[in-house]
């Protein structure tokens, strides 16, 4: 591949292959993404995320170094640094749940890179825990990497036609904030702010949040009072925190709170009586990664067990009705009896 010689394939999803691969020159290793296929849509979202990834210069954002296409076949490949370690989904895995101190150490380093973000006017607006990695460093210390800015957007209403004129849900439905959930076209940085308390919610509890198996199911316990549930799964942890999750998982975006107040309060929970923060938990067989390219396109939604996570990262891209469940149940109606009208004719044209 010219300046890179490929070495093995470390990671395939529905968009791409991830190889790693090491720089001919300098020797240096990397992570090169390889696009499956040339989809206007693909091709869009994987070279927002080079750009993306190489304009954030932030120490917990995956650094991207290169991106190209070829002229003769228009294949795109992406040049981002090596990551050792395992995802926060591989680590409540492993752990079940994480101590609060662990927790705050972890998301603080997340709500830093999307402060960051947030202040170049970018939503990511797929943050889970498959996209928060745990990179393991040279001296063996952890440092925490935000991945897969595939799918951010920047907050203006000004958006790419081809992608969002239908209407389209973008995200992981389990972490959607309601108004992304429900289709609106302009996200806030809020809507990354209500994610990062479904994962909070999910380190502390060990327990997903919204754990349906429908997007019906979903679209009812997001917009369905949480605080029943979620004050059950955060019994015993200080009244601060229960207040903040709470305000983070606002039905009312605007009385959700910004991503620095949230920083503030994470800050005061790293550290025991002013000592320094426990280290965080060793990492169990680390394993190479770059940012997850798979994609799952599909009406329907994996299982979630509460004890066992999903390996692979899910996301879904629906079609759907601007906004209104019930203008969306509406149209997925109209949808499948047009399906069915249209097998109909094709039954009696062939008899």
């Amino acid at each position: 591949m010219g300046r890179y010689r490929l070495g093995r394939a470390i990671g395939e999803g529905g968009m791409g292959v991830v190889w790693a691969a090491t720089h001919l020159v300098t020797g240096r290793p990397v992570a090169i993404k390889i696009l499956k296929r040339n989809d206007p849509n693909d091709v869009e979202r994987f070279l927002r995320e080079a750009r993306i990834g190489a304009s954030l210069q932030h120490p917990n954002v995956v650094q991207v170094f290169d991106f190209w296409e070829l002229p003769d076949s228009g294949a795109s490949f992406m040049v981002m640094e090596l990551l050792h370690g395992e995802s926060l989904a591989g680590r409540l895995l492993r752990e079940g749940k994480l101590s609060l101190h662990e927790t705050a150490e972890i998301l603080v380093s997340v709500a830093s890179a999307l402060k960051s973000a947030h202040e170049r006017g970018l939503v990511h607006r797929d943050l889970k825990p498959e996209n928060i990695f745990l990179a393991q460093q040279d001296d063996g210390s952890t440092i925490v990497k935000v991945l897969d800015f595939g799918l951010a957007r920047a907050t203006e209403r000004t958006v790419h036609p081809t992608i969002t004129q239908t209407g389209a849900i973008v995200g992981t439905p389990h972490y959607m904030a309601p108004e992304q959930f429900f289709g609106e076209s302009h996200l806030a940085p809020s809507a990354d702010v209500w994610a990062l308390g479904v994962v909070f919610v999910e380190c502390l509890s060990g327990q997903f949040l919204f754990d349906g198996d429908t997007f019906e199911r979903i679209a009812h316990e997001i917009a369905g009072d949480a605080r029943p549930r979620l004050e059950t799964l955060l019994a015993g942890l200080p009244s601060s925190i229960v207040e903040l999750v709470g305000s983070m998982l606002a039905h009312d975006r605007t009385h959700r709170p910004s991503i620095s107040k949230v920083l503030a309060t994470l800050g005061a929970y790293r550290s025991i009586d002013g000592a320094p923060t426990e280290r965080m938990l060793p990492i169990a067989e680390p394993c190479e990664l770059a940012p997850p390219s798979s994609r799952t396109e599909s009406g329907t939604v994996r299982r979630r067990s509460s004890r066992t996570r999903r390996l692979a990262p899910l996301r879904t891209e629906v079609a759907v009705e601007k906004s209104s469940r019930r203008e969306w149940g509406l149209g997925v109606t109209i949808f499948v009896a047009t399906l069915v009208w249209i097998a109909a004719v094709c039954l009696v044209l062939a008899l």
